[in-house]
């Protein structure tokens, strides 16, 4: 069986979700309230570009996944294709790799993806 557990930091967007049945829970993505590996994967998309600190969501999710860790970010300035909330931080390969230099892993993956709207790279870590 597949277990998902979506995190939201905005209570009203979980109420969204909820409407939608997607199964969201209200928490801080920097302080998140699981065990250590919790989860089999710790998955994001476009949301480490939103968050004052992306390096500790990081450094959060490392320590709640057990295998993997994926997250996706849009490349450079995309303000203009931006239709949430404002991006406080705009992602090249490099400061994008730093988030992850720290972390104890076995394998990672960086990868770009080529898109006409957005593209983005695409971070994979095995621990």
């Amino acid at each position: 069986d597949l277990l998902i557990t979506g995190i939201e930091g905005d209570p009203a967007a979980v109420g969204l979700a909820h409407q939608r049945g997607v199964p969201v829970i209200n928490q801080d993505i920097c302080a998140l309230d699981f065990e250590d590996n919790s989860f089999c994967t710790v998955w994001s998309s476009h949301v480490l570009e939103h968050l004052e600190n992306p390096k500790l969501a990081v450094a959060e999710s490392f320590r709640v996944a057990e295998k993997r860790i994926i997250h996706a970010v849009p490349v450079g300035n995309v303000d203009d294709k931006n239709l949430g909330s404002p991006h406080l931080h705009y992602f090249n390969r490099m400061n994008f790799a730093a988030l992850f230099e720290d972390l104890p892993v076995t394998s990672v993956s960086l990868e770009f993806v080529e898109d006409p709207y957005m593209s983005s790279f695409i971070m994979v870590i095995d621990k």
